[in-house]
């Protein structure tokens, strides 16, 4: 099974294939800043009880008007974290 997936990828190189065309270097690791491609916006990074984790964007989430009770879920949110991504102080609540 290996050698097949190993002679399609060659096939798909050589139909494909072409020399790199931007260069790596240990010096650009260096000076790049992350902050410069990441946008800055209000997140949660939610917890759930069967081990998931998940960042969503805070303007994802919108008042439902159910008295209280909420979705119903397979999942319990067990934890959640609301931060932006360029802030080292973020807030942590457990539910």
């Amino acid at each position: 099974m290996l050698e097949v997936v190993e002679d399609e990828a060659r096939e798909v190189a050589a139909r494909f294939g072409r020399d790199r065309r931007s260069m790596l270097s240990a010096e650009a690791a260096d000076t790049f800043d992350a902050t410069a491609v990441v946008h800055n916006e209000p997140s949660f990074v939610l917890f759930s009880k069967r081990g998931f984790i998940k960042r969503m964007r805070a303007d994802t989430f919108h008042v439902q008007r159910r008295n209280g009770r909420g979705a119903c879920s397979s999942d319990a949110l067990m934890q959640f974290a609301c931060s932006a991504p360029h802030d080292a102080h973020g807030t942590c609540g457990k539910l």
